[in-house]
């Protein structure tokens, strides 16, 4: 296409598709509406909390997030280890845990607020969990590709 044997409509839409294709693997940045939300650690809140979080994020549109400076991918895995704190793809993470989710702000919100998730599941343990919706929100973290290629 870059060689000219494609129209510049062609070579646009290549270009957007390779972005988000990019945005969705997590090796390259993306900013746009989302949410900012943190979690303290609190009581048993541990990796279930933060898989739900990110199923949930999932299920209401977010297309790039990260947690604590991590990105968060397809592969993405979280447990809790023998000491008691949560890795996240090998990472130990400390609370408080944040979140950063592009997608529909308002349903990104409201998703973190249903009846048993992430909002009152920490609230049972004791934890105030902030959800912030904002007109942006940058994911910076990033997947190496090599890396991903391993995965």
């Amino acid at each position: 296409l870059e060689a000219g044997q494609g129209s510049t409509e062609a070579q646009k839409q290549a270009r957007r598709r390779s972005q988000e294709l990019g945005i969705l693997a997590g090796v390259v940045p993306a900013a746009g509406p989302g949410i900012q939300m943190t979690v303290p650690a609190a009581g048993e809140l541990g990796a279930g909390t933060l898989l739900q979080a990110v199923q949930e994020l999932r299920d209401a549109g977010a297309e790039a997030m990260e947690v604590n400076g991590h990105r968060v991918v397809a592969g993405s895995w979280f447990v809790d280890d023998t000491e008691g704190r949560v890795v996240m793809d090998g990472e130990v993470l400390r609370p408080p845990y944040r979140f950063r989710a592009i997608g529909p702000a308002e349903t990104l919100a409201t998703a973190m607020r249903i009846p048993g998730g992430v909002v009152e599941s920490a609230a049972q343990e004791g934890s105030r969990v902030s959800v912030l919706v904002r007109d942006e929100v940058r994911v910076e973290a990033t997947v190496p590709l090599e890396e991903r290629a391993g995965r």
